[in-house]
């Protein structure tokens, strides 16, 4: 394993490769990627972010206002992403290649403990991921799509808000295509 961050790890055909050698390969690209993010980019929005606003219930002339989601950079190494949050439950509906496998990825955060803490059910294709809490450091979940499950080509994603005065919430959402 290379001692030196910027040696990339290297290895010949016939090999036999360890988990120390997979260790290195994936933290080199990990530490190529941060420094990627931290050279490369200035603050600003990415794409999204919009915000919108609407006549409040509270009424007497009040306006909420909302962000869309988006991603933008903080101007250090870190991006910020912001999907979705709603006091009850998310439902979104990601549009898919009709009859395609592959994975939804899911990644939510809950940075601020708010509330002390969200806990939210997640579930893709109606089909439950399970109860999520104690993410204050970042969760990544994931559910295999057979191309039957996108047979329509949307996939219905909701984030059920477990905890009284808190919020569900879902920073990223991927789709990979199946190979």
């Amino acid at each position: 394993m290379p001692d030196n961050q910027n040696q990339r790890p290297l290895f010949f055909e016939g090999q036999y490769l360890g988990a120390e050698d997979l260790t290195a390969a994936v933290a080199y690209a990990r530490t190529q990627q941060a420094r990627h993010a931290l050279g490369a980019h200035t603050w600003g929005i990415a794409a999204g972010l919009q915000l919108t606003e609407k006549d409040s219930p509270a009424g007497g002339g009040q306006v909420d206002t909302y962000i869309q989601p988006g991603y933008a950079w903080d101007g250090w190494s870190l991006p910020v992403y912001h999907c979705r949050a709603d006091n009850q439950e998310l439902r979104i509906e990601l549009s898919v290649p009709k009859g395609a496998g592959g994975t939804v990825r899911l990644y939510m955060i809950d940075p601020d403990n708010f509330e002390g803490g969200r806990k939210q059910t997640v579930s893709v294709t109606g089909k439950p991921l399970g109860l999520v809490e104690n993410f204050q450091e970042g969760r990544w979940l994931e559910r295999v799509i057979s191309p039957a499950g996108s047979a329509d080509a949307k996939i219905l994603i909701q984030a059920r808000n477990m905890r009284q005065g808190s919020n569900a919430v879902l920073s990223i959402i991927e789709w990979i295509a199946a190979k």
